[in-house]
């Protein structure tokens, strides 16, 4: 899997990971090619491309030499390649089939669904309005301590255990849905908890009306 990204620093970063057996241990000898469906991700090599100029073939170099190390450093047998669909890995997958024509090539359906799940969620569809507010609801409870510890004591009466108000996060396609699927879970101890505790939990936005 190859993808790029910006980092705190403002680099442009290049990534490349392989998957492999998840019982198989790392800084060994390494095979891809295997039945089991649960793998475990592994990080190769990281570059920063922040000077260089963004091309096709300046990706496919750096995939085809990461691929090489993959294979001499650790023995692995590199059956798949996976980027996303941008016009840099989309030409670069294209190129590296000519080169590798036995390999089996993807785009990512993690970048493509999330991007289908973008445009749903810029519908102006009417049922759509909860969702921020059920994210305003999620961000101010996690960012005032007290109003967060009312709650989760009142989840532990109801449920016995606590269970995490979800911030969804864009690169993870399913935040949204598990975002709002948790804050449904929740709904019965937290409005016992403003039913109980509403003068305390008023009292935890302090003197500003806007929070």
């Amino acid at each position: 899997m190859t993808d790029g990204w910006k980092n705190k620093a403002k680099q442009s970063i290049n990534a490349s990971m392989v998957s492999v057996a998840s019982e198989v241990s790392a800084g060994i000898k390494l095979s891809i090619t295997c039945t089991h469906l649960n793998h475990q991700p592994y990080l190769m090599h990281m570059h920063d491309v922040s000077a260089d100029a963004k091309s096709d073939e300046g990706l496919l170099k750096l995939v085809t030499k990461d691929i090489q190390w993959s294979q001499d450093k650790f023995g692995l047998s590199i059956i798949t390649i996976c980027s996303d669909n941008g016009g840099n890995a989309w030409k670069m997958r294209k190129l590296l089939l000519t080169l590798v024509p036995w390999l089996i090539i993807l785009v990512c359906w993690v970048h493509q669904i999330n991007l289908i799940v973008g445009d749903y969620l810029g519908l102006q569809a009417k049922f759509l309005m909860c969702v921020p507010k059920a994210l305003q609801v999620i961000k101010w409870m996690n960012n005032h301590s007290h109003a967060l510890g009312i709650f989760h004591r009142e989840q532990l009466q109801t449920f016995h255990k606590i269970l995490a108000l979800i911030l969804p996060v864009i690169m993870h396609w399913t935040a949204h849905y598990l975002s709002l699927s948790r804050l449904l879970e929740v709904e019965v101890p937290m409005k016992a908890s403003w039913l109980k505790y509403s003068e305390e939990l008023i009292a935890c936005t302090g003197p500003r009306a806007d929070v």
